[in-house]
């Protein structure tokens, strides 16, 4: 992943320049935001899966999403590909459930606004 982010970007980082979590978020979507380009030049509608691919694979692991070769590399993708959709699945479903909560509160039982109130007079 440095390899290709200092081939794109022409910077000469070093692997532990990624350590660094706000570096490391560059070079991942610096990486991902190029390839995806070239995917979509190309026609294809850029996926989840592209992603997983170049992630755990390198730039030319997205070919094959859609053009499986019968080898370890494959296996090894699909593997990575099974165990990161159960995360992704789980961190989506967390994050949608907290922002249904926070919607919900401020609604009363029958769906409606809650809103001030005005001032019983007595």
């Amino acid at each position: 992943m440095v390899d290709d982010y200092n081939r794109i970007t022409g910077q000469d980082l070093a692997h532990e320049d990624v350590f660094d979590t706000r570096v490391g978020w560059a070079v991942a979507h610096t990486v991902l935001a190029h390839y995806s380009k070239h995917i979509h030049s190309l026609g294809q509608e850029v996926k989840v899966d592209h992603w997983l691919f170049i992630w755990n694979g390198g730039g030319e692991a997205w070919k094959r999403v859609d053009s499986p070769v019968d080898d370890q590399k494959q296996k090894n993708l699909e593997r990575y590909r099974n165990k990161a959709r159960i995360i992704i699945h789980e961190y989506l479903k967390n994050k949608y459930a907290k922002f249904a909560i926070e919607v919900n509160t401020h609604k009363n039982i029958n769906g409606k606004e809650k809103g001030r109130q005005p001032k019983k007079r007595t």
